[in-house]
């Protein structure tokens, strides 16, 4: 790891992911730095692999819209199951009237 990656930025910028998330963080992370190096470096040398800041950033960037989707998506959902409840309840008071 780069001496530029700031982990007390991230325990911030991260707060509430899980641990699986945080695993996630930290693979795709080190994906990205791989990408970025194999861009660079030709094929005769070995390949040192450190992550830095900005993989994190980027990383961290795309995770974030995802879980905005997925709470996006959750919500729907919640909000859909209410109704379809609202509606069986309504449909019993109206059998038992």
């Amino acid at each position: 790891m780069e001496p530029d990656v700031n982990l007390a930025k991230l325990a911030e910028e991260t707060n509430g992911f899980s641990g699986a998330d945080l695993e996630n963080l930290v693979n795709e992370a080190k994906l990205h730095a791989v990408d970025q190096i194999c861009e660079e470096e030709s094929e005769d040398e070995e390949l040192k692999v450190t992550v830095n800041m900005d993989d994190f950033n980027n990383v961290l960037k795309d995770l974030k819209s995802k879980k905005v989707e997925n709470e996006q998506v959750d919500s729907k959902m919640e909000l859909l199951n209410n109704i379809v409840n609202f509606a069986n309840l309504s449909k019993m008071l109206n059998k038992s009237a």
